[in-house]
C-alpha cells in the first residue's frame, strides 16, 4: 500500500494523497491557513524548510518516526498549533523551526533526557512559543528563556510581556526580541552600548522604552513594526539614525533627534503616520531617501540651522514623500518645497499629500513609484502626451476613484494601479500597446473597464496573464461590444 498523507481542513474535508507527490516541492503546505491537521507518512524522513510556515488554523500534527530532521522554519506562524510529539529518531532541529507558533506550549520526545540533548538544535527553535520544557520518557528537560554569549543578549526566547534584561549585558543582539508580540515593558542596564538589527521588530505590544545613555549604537530596523510604541528616546551619544529603525511605528507622535546625528538614514521614519512635529539639529550632513514618506500627519519641521545650512545638506530626492510638510523651518528664514519633481519630461515624483492632481502638460513619462502610496489622491488628470506610465507608480492609492487614460498612453507599467482599493472605473481612451503584469491588481472596487478602440483592438493589446488580478470586472466595454476578461 502507498505511503500517503492524510490531511484535514477547517471546513470538514479530509483528503488523503501520495507521498511522492511532495517529493521535491518546496514549502509544500506553507501558507494554507484552512489546514488543521496532518498526518506525516511512516517512510518520510525529513521535514523540509517551511513545509508548514503560516498554517495558522493547524492544530494537530503527526510525526512518524522515520523522521530525523526538522527543517528551518518548517512550522513556524502555526499559531494554533498547542502540543507537539517529537520522534526519539529525530537527530536535527533547525533554525526557528517552531518559531512564533504562539500557542504551543508542550512538547513530548519519545527519546530519553541524555537522547534529547545529543539532538543538534538551533538555541531558537522554540523562540516566540510558550514551551518551557520538554517532556522525555524519563523526565523534563528545561528550556532557558534567553541566550548570552560574551555579554551579548543573543535572544529572548519564551513569549512573556514584560522583561528584565540581565545585568552585565553591553549589546543586544541581531533580532533578539524580534516578533516577541506579547512584550509591552523592558527595562535595559545600564552597561548596554549597543542594540543591533531588528532587536525589537514587531514586537507590537510595546508601548514605550527607556534606552540609556549609555547607548551609542542602535541598529537598522531595530523598531521597525513596533505600532503600538508612543513614546522613546534616542540617547546624545547615537551619531547615526539606521535605516528602518523607526518605520510603521503607527503611535510615535514627537522624536528627538539628538546633536551627536550626522546622517538620517533612509526609511528611518517611514510610516509613521502619528509623528506630527520633527527638529533636525543642524548636526546632520545627510537625509537619505524616503526618510520622512509617509507620515501622513506630518505637516512641520523644524531645522536648529540657517539657512543656508540646510541647503548644503544631502538629501534624498523624495524624503518627504507623502507628507503635508511644505516648508522647513530654519533658525534664520523657511525654505519652501517642492509639491513635484520633473526631470526633463518624466514626472520622478510627487511629493506632497493632495486629494486632486493635474500633471504638467509637457510630461511624457509617469516615473515608477511617481504617486505609490498616496493614499488621500483621489482624482488625477492625465494630459495627453504622456506614453509611459511607470510601475507602481499609483500603487497604493486607496483613495483614487477613476482614472482616464489618455490616447497617447502606449504602455501601462509592472502594478501601475496595484492596491487602488477604491478605484472603480478606468477609461483607456486608446492606442494603448501594453499592460504589464499586475498592472491593477486588487483593485477590489474595479467593475467597469472601457476601451476607446474596437474589440479586434483590445484582443491586439499585449496583456500579461495577471494584468487585472484580483479585479472583480467581467468585461471590457469596446466601441463594437465587449469582450469577456480572462
Amino acid at each position: 500500500m502507498a505511503k500517503e498523507y492524510e490531511i484535514k481542513s477547517s471546513d470538514g474535508e479530509s483528503l488523503t494523497f501520495p507521498a511522492s507527490w511532495m517529493e521535491g516541492v518546496s514549502r509544500p503546505f506553507s501558507d494554507c491557513t484552512s489546514l488543521t491537521s496532518v498526518s506525516i507518512p511512516e517512510g518520510v524522513t525529513e521535514i523540509d524548510d517551511y513545509a508548514f510556515d503560516g498554517c495558522t488554523s493547524l492544530s494537530s500534527v503527526t510525526i512518524p518516526s522515520s523522521v530525523t530532521k526538522i527543517g528551518k522554519f518548517a512550522f513556524a506562524r502555526c499559531i494554533s498549533l498547542t502540543t507537539i510529539s517529537i520522534p526519539g529518531n529525530v537527530a536535527d532541529i533547525e533554525v526557528c523551526a517552531f518559531v512564533c507558533c504562539t500557542s504551543l506550549k508542550e512538547v513530548r520526545y519519545d527519546g530519553t533526557k541524555e537522547q534529547w540533548k545529543a539532538v543538534e538544535k538551533e538555541i531558537d527553535w522554540y523562540k516566540n512559543t510558550c514551551v518551557q520544557e520538554v517532556f522525555c520518557s524519563d523526565g523534563t528537560v528545561e528550556l532557558p528563556s534567553y541566550s548570552i554569549e560574551d555579554g551579548v543578549l543573543e535572544g529572548w526566547y519564551h513569549l512573556v510581556s514584560e522583561v528584565i534584561i540581565p545585568e552585565g549585558v553591553t549589546k543586544i543582539g541581531r533580532g533578539a526580541f524580534s516578533g516577541c508580540r506579547l512584550l509591552a515593558s523592558v527595562s535595559i542596564p545600564e552597561g548596554v552600548t549597543e542594540i543591533d538589527d531588528y532587536a525589537f521588530e514587531d514586537c507590537t505590544s510595546l508601548t514605550s522604552i527607556i534606552i540609556p545613555e549609555c547607548v551609542t549604537e542602535i541598529g537598522c530596523d531595530v523598531f521597525n513594526g513596533c505600532t503600538s510604541l508612543s513614546s522613546v528616546n534616542i540617547p546624545s551619544g547615537v551619531t547615526k539614525i539606521c535605516e528602518g529603525v523607526f518605520s510603521e511605528c503607527k503611535s510615535l507622535t514627537a522624536i528627538t533627534i539628538p546633536e551627536a546625528v550626522t546622517k538620517i538614514d533612509e526609511y528611518a521614519f517611514v510610516g509613521c503616520v502619528s509623528l506630527t512635529f520633527v527638529t533636525i539639529p543642524s548636526t546632520v550632513r545627510e537625509i537619505e531617501k524616503c526618510t520622512f514618506a509617509g507620515c501622513m500627519s506630518l505637516k512641520e519641521i523644524h531645522y536648529d540651522g540657517t539657512k543656508e545650512q540646510w541647503k548644503a545638506v544631502k538629501k534624498g530626492i523624495d524624503w518627504y514623500k507623502n507628507t503635508y510638510v511644505q516648508k522647513v523651518f530654519c533658525s534664520d528664514d523657511t525654505v519652501e518645497l517642492p509639491a513635484y519633481n520633473i526631470e526633463g519630461d518624466v514626472l520622478e515624483c510627487w511629493y506632497h499629500l493632495i486629494s486632486e492632481v493635474v500633471i504638467p502638460e509637457d510630461v511624457t513619462k509617469i516615473d515608477a513609484f511617481a504617486f505609490s502610496g498616496c493614499k488621500t489622491l483621489a482624482s488625477v488628470t492625465i494630459p495627453n502626451g504622456v506614453m509611459k506610465i511607470g510601475e507602481h507608480s499609483f500603487s497604493g492609492c486607496t483613495s483614487l476613484t477613476s482614472v482616464t487614460i489618455p490616447e497617447s498612453v502606449t504602455k501601462i507599467g509592472y502594478s501601475a494601479f496595484s492596491n487602488c482599493t477604491s478605484l472603480a472605473s478606468v477609461n483607456i481612451i486608446g492606442c494603448l500597446m501594453e499592460i504589464d503584469n499586475y498592472a491593477f491588481r486588487s483593485c477590489s472596487s474595479l467593475k467597469e473597464i472601457r476601451y476607446g478602440g474596437t474589440k479586434k483592438q483590445w484582443k491586439a493589446v499585449k496583456k500579461e496573464p495577471e494584468w487585472n488580478d484580483g479585479v472583480p470586472a467581467e468585461y471590457v466595454v469596446c466601441t463594437d461590444g465587449t469582450v469577456k476578461l480572462q
